[in-house]
């Protein structure tokens, strides 16, 4: 007989994060691997944020970071969560981009210098 805390114990998770088409969440396992022992004890992911800067998983500077995330126990996978809405969460942050060079005039008539 399988013991009721071995049968509910956690094997993996599926990590589906969103994609730049906000309809559309996929599962990376080279961002989340959801059958890494680490994962699974930690419930943690890091993902780089320079995930979220270009390509599939492209985001706005400020746009909320979403995912939703399922498990595997012995009895199989579990119903999705809802993605994460919470105001608390990760949210995209990219380099700012280099400041132009200043351009700058003087007015003959005048000392001063505009910019």
């Amino acid at each position: 007989m399988v013991n009721l805390a071995e049968e509910n114990e956690v094997a993996s998770y599926e990590v589906a994060i969103q994609t730049s088409n906000y309809r559309i969440f996929k599962e990376n396992k080279a961002l989340c691997d959801g059958g890494n022992e680490f994962v699974i004890k930690e419930k943690c992911c890091r993902v780089p944020m320079s995930t979220f800067w270009d390509g599939e998983y492209r985001q706005d500077q400020g746009q909320l970071i979403t995912a939703k995330v399922r498990a595997r126990n012995a009895k199989g996978w579990g119903k999705f969560s809802r993605k994460n809405t919470s105001s608390n969460s990760a949210r995209v942050e990219k380099i700012p981009k280099p400041m132009q060079n200043p351009q700058a005039s003087r007015d003959d008539k005048q000392s001063a210098i505009s910019v």
